[in-house]
């Protein structure tokens, strides 16, 4: 709704000429993800049939899809391979270290040893939820790496003052896409697709980073402030 709200601002009242093809990727990918997601649970299927309900499948077929569709050429083809390595690369590496983070954290004991004293502070700790899981998204720069870095923790100490464990990671992986928005990688995403198709109509700022950021950073700690009042208020505990 919000990106429906801003292209009507943006083209001042106008939604056409719409996207077409350009987002047949990317619906792809979400269509084809929640699909196999429920035939895998639908049929109860196991070993190498479960690949249908992994994301990993429909990013594949994805880029096939964009591939066919969006008209690249025969050299944008051949720099598709080497593109993908690189961003694997960039991606890949430090989620895996956030998850094997996470991983020792849990195995030592650690992360126990923390919820116990971190529950030292009762309910307020309810209200720093959102604001851990913010910083860790925002260290990160993604919810897979937010979660397997601090999730833990967050659940164990959650347990630890009697909120359940979905609760707590739902409050963690809410507050870690807050983060995310306003972290640099994200800005520097955002920046390099905006800048390109910015035009001297459009309303507002011209496209830079220290523009993105000073929008971003006051939408990211309201969002956070918000949902650590309704983690001190609305949080079950048992």
């Amino acid at each position: 709704m919000l990106t429906v709200a801003w292209l009507l601002v943006i083209r001042r009242g106008r939604l056409t000429p719409g996207p077409g093809r350009d987002v047949v990727p990317y619906v792809t990918l979400m269509a084809g993800t929640v699909l196999g997601t429920t035939v895998e649970d639908a049929l109860g299927l196991t070993g190498v049939l479960s690949v249908v309900g992994t994301p990993a499948l429909w990013s594949f077929v994805a880029v096939g899809a964009g591939v066919a569709l969006l008209g690249l050429g025969p050299h944008a083809r051949r720099t598709v391979p080497g593109e993908a390595a690189r961003l694997w690369v960039g991606t890949a590496i430090p989620n895996a270290l956030y998850v094997a983070f996470g991983l020792t954290l849990s195995a030592g004991g650690v992360s126990q040893a923390l919820a116990g004293a971190l529950s030292g502070m009762g309910p307020a700790y309810l209200a720093a939820i959102p604001v851990i899981g913010a910083f860790s998204g925002f260290v990160t720069a993604s919810n897979t790496g937010a979660m397997a870095l601090m999730g833990p923790l967050q659940m164990d100490t959650g347990a630890a003052l009697g909120v359940p464990p979905t609760w707590t990671n739902g409050l963690h992986n809410a507050a870690a896409g807050w983060g995310i928005i306003a972290g640099p990688a994200r800005i520097q995403v955002a920046h390099a697709m905006a800048v390109g198709a910015q035009t001297p109509e459009m309303p507002g700022w011209a496209v830079s980073r220290r523009a993105l950021l000073a929008v971003l950073l006051p939408a990211m700690v309201v969002g956070i402030a918000l949902m650590s009042l309704l983690g001190l208020a609305v949080l079950p505990r048992v």
